[in-house]
């Protein structure tokens, strides 16, 4: 009754107090047309921000998504669309808005759905912060899904890829990005490329002594008094550097080397159940004469 006789503010005071929903239909009757006076204008406009606010407590975030964009705050209105894991209208909000603080908040979304195997939602994140010029956040998203090659598939080869895409983002920024964020990222791109190399020296059946002493540096510089100790761990998983080594000298029957090794990594508390299959270790200890539980049952933390 309050709506019909135009008592609008006590309609939404009511609403909030007595937990009344706004419905879609009572709002559209609350949205005035616009005006050319300005008081009535000013009025139109606090009124939608209201019935917005007010959907919004309500949790109808579709509504006030509406009623903001009417009112003309359309980041509020993405942010409603965020609250309601609209993925395709904050998509085709974002598109349509092309306001660069939109594309940002749309493509920050974005990177917490599943991007991984979404090559749509990829492409766009990738669009949204092109469009802004929002270099740095572009950057840092090419950075995490270096990590996730590293951490879930131990794909360096991609996670190389996406590194160096950054690397042309935070290039083509310039002066935009300080120049010592840019000199540590180019070390870990070194880095990555280094272990890269590494990886792509080893052939099953042959021992390479350039794999070797690549890895031996990494692992070298990795340690706790190396002054490059957290630039290699911000790069890479020192655990896939001695894994490598691991599989190398098996192959080649050098098993002294391979328990050697093993020994090594648990010297640095890794645990060799997060880079290596249980029956490798068995194997080698068993060419060797030792208990690989004595090295498997290591509780330590990731490397």
């Amino acid at each position: 009754m309050l709506v019909f006789a135009k008592a609008y503010n006590e309609a939404l005071q009511l609403c909030q107090d007595k937990d009344v929903k706004l419905t879609d239909e009572m709002a559209e009757t609350m949205t005035l047309p616009k005006s050319d006076n300005p008081e009535e204008e000013s009025y139109r406009m606090d009124l939608l921000k209201r019935i917005a606010n007010v959907a919004k407590d309500q949790g109808s975030y579709h509504l006030a998504c509406k009623k903001f964009t009417q009112a003309g705050d359309r980041v509020k209105a993405l942010k409603m669309l965020l609250k309601a894991g609209d993925t395709e209208k904050v998509i085709f909000f974002a598109n349509h808005s092309r306001q660069p603080d939109i594309y940002v908040l749309a493509a920050n979304y974005l990177q917490s759905q599943n991007w991984q195997s979404d090559t749509n939602i990829f492409k766009t994140i990738v669009t949204f912060y092109n469009k802004a010029k929002a270099h740095e956040s572009l950057a840092l998203f090419y950075d995490s899904v270096a990590q996730v090659q590293i951490d879930e598939n131990r794909d360096y080869d991609k996670a190389l890829a996406a590194l160096s895409e950054a690397m042309k983002v935070l290039d083509k920024a310039g002066d935009a990005i300080p120049k010592a964020k840019r000199n540590n990222f180019a070390q870990r791109v070194q880095i990555v490329e280094q272990f890269v190399q590494a990886r792509h020296l080893y052939r099953p059946g042959q021992l390479s002594q350039d794999m070797v002493d690549a890895c031996q540096g990494l692992i070298d510089r990795s340690r706790n008094n190396h002054p490059d100790h957290d630039l290699i761990e911000s790069a890479i998983r020192i655990g896939d550097v001695y894994a490598l080594l691991v599989e190398c000298f098996e192959k080649q029957d050098l098993h002294e080397r391979a328990y050697t090794t093993l020994e090594f990594m648990r010297g640095q508390q890794i645990e060799l159940s997060h880079y290596l299959e249980e029956t490798v270790v068995l194997g080698i200890c068993k060419k060797v004469g030792r208990d690989h539980m004595v090295l498997w049952n290591v509780q330590s933390p990731t490397n």
